[in-house]
């Protein structure tokens, strides 16, 4: 959960607050229809994370999600193509990558695994990808050693 707080929420409450000191943006509420079918009651009943709407605050975490599964599988492949040297320098990287993947796991499944309607839409699921994907390649090739 501290995942999407931390990179969604949080990042675009601050945003919003910023645009509102220097008068850019006004604050607004709209009040919406809290309809809900039985397929997300059970969902909601099976304690499964509901991200069916398309929403720019699933992007920065799934993408997030991404760039450390993705690094976690290069420095796997690494330890494998390397051996032993490559491990004892990478092991806190591993770990740390390791950790914001599983945290992470909602997202990942909610993007690739699930069929239902509380699944993270599409459209989402490719940008986050082409950014993930991109971020990781310009990482790899400003950093040759990566």
């Amino acid at each position: 959960m501290w995942l999407i707080k931390g990179v969604s929420a949080y990042l675009f409450a601050l945003i919003e607050v910023a645009g509102k000191m220097f008068g850019v943006s006004e604050v607004g509420f709209e009040v919406t229809s809290k309809v809900v079918d039985s397929e997300a009651a059970k969902r909601y009943e099976a304690e499964i994370f509901e991200f069916g709407v398309t929403s720019a605050l699933f992007i920065p975490p799934a993408t997030l999600a991404l760039i450390n599964l993705i690094c976690l599988v290069c420095g796997l492949a690494r330890i494998l193509r390397e051996g032993y040297s490559s491990f004892d320098s990478m092991v806190l990287q591993l770990l740390l990558c390791s950790y914001i993947v599983v945290s992470g796991y909602p997202i990942l499944e909610a993007m690739f695994m699930r069929k239902d309607k509380g699944r993270i839409p599409t459209s989402v699921t490719i940008v986050s990808t082409l950014l993930a994907v991109t971020s990781c390649t310009v990482a790899s090739t400003a950093i040759p050693s990566l």
